[in-house]
């Protein structure tokens, strides 16, 4: 699974607010997120970073660093999980995956196979 990221990527943001940032909050649904193994950060059409998933849970319940109003995470839902293992990493972080989101796409996930 691709996420965008939102426009307040930067190239400073600590791995953990990266994640954060990553992780939640989203429109999802749950039980074809739940098959995937691992969500790729993606800003600008490059990934950034990618994590393994360990599971979905409702949006605004697991512990986070964000400090917001949770009530707007309800029906969406967040992921824990871990920074992926180096080789897999090596595989997409960096890359270029522009082409999965067309322009004028407003949708900031996409499922790949």
């Amino acid at each position: 699974m691709m996420i965008r990221i939102s426009a307040t990527y930067s190239d400073a943001l600590s791995p953990l607010e990266l994640y954060e940032m990553t992780r939640g909050f989203w429109r999802v649904d749950v039980e074809s997120a739940r098959e995937v193994d691992y969500v790729l950060a993606v800003y600008q059409g490059i990934v950034r970073e990618v994590y393994q998933v360990a599971d979905w849970f409702p949006g605004g319940t697991t512990f986070m660093q964000r400090e917001e109003d949770g009530a707007w995470a309800k029906d969406r839902y967040e992921f824990v999980g871990r920074i992926a293992d180096e080789t897999v990493r090596q595989k997409y972080r960096l890359k270029n995956v522009a082409h999965f989101f067309p322009k004028g796409c407003q949708t900031p996930i996409r499922y790949v196979p």
